[in-house]
């Protein structure tokens, strides 16, 4: 696992569910998770409106003290990694794309605005490096069959991601691997890890437009 894992947004996907999933398991914890998805594929269909919608809501959540029942991004772990961020921000500007976002923010703590890489590919350092932070590239593609190569296509093991939980597969999907862990198993022989997002004990996922927790 390496925070580097795909969420495909194909053509007929609805844009504000998209948005909150993305942007949920993308900058949820301040992108400090090996199971965070920084890589945002769209098809080419809807990747314009996905990303006017997605610099809509990201503009939205609070960042600062992560006391505060306000704030919705916190700070990253040390100046170290605060650091690596901002350097890999300015990678992103580097490698040619369009970085909205990603600037520091004043306050208690290592503070990092969500930063979105729009115009990314997948062969971009920004795109296949694990960064740890609230750092996220959109990559757009032709269609589904493209979106799914781009997806595999990392040397890491991957999750994916819904808005009511959370199951992490096994890559690359070996058929033994259900038997051996003695998980549910998907169609292609994967492992399924079923990591509910919810209760007092666990993070709880919200909505970025509203606020609220998802239903």
């Amino acid at each position: 696992m390496g925070g580097k894992n795909p969420m495909i947004v194909p053509d007929y996907a609805d844009l504000g569910t998209a948005a909150d999933a993305c942007l949920n398991c993308a900058f949820l914890s301040t992108g400090q998770r090996c199971t965070a998805s920084s890589r945002l594929i769209e098809t080419a269909g809807i990747h314009d409106a996905f990303v006017a919608e997605m610099n809509d809501r990201a503009v939205a959540p609070k960042v600062g003290d992560a006391l505060d029942p306000e704030t919705r991004i916190g700070p990253v772990v040390d100046q170290y990694q605060l650091d690596q961020n901002i350097s890999y921000v300015q990678l992103a500007k580097d490698e040619g794309c369009a970085v909205a976002g990603g600037e520091i923010v004043d306050g208690p703590g290592f503070l990092q605005r969500p930063a979105m890489s729009v115009g990314a590919t997948n062969r971009m350092r920004t795109s296949r490096k694990e960064i740890f932070g609230p750092c996220a590239s959109i990559v757009k593609e032709a269609d589904n069959d493209d979106a799914a190569a781009i997806a595999n296509d990392t040397e890491f093991g991957l999750s994916v991601g819904h808005p009511h939980d959370l199951v992490e597969t096994c890559q690359p999907f070996p058929p033994p691997c259900a038997s051996r862990h003695g998980h549910g198993e998907f169609a292609n022989g994967g492992c399924r890890l079923p990591l509910p997002l919810r209760g007092p004990q666990t993070f709880e996922p919200w909505s970025w437009g509203t606020g609220q927790p998802f239903p």
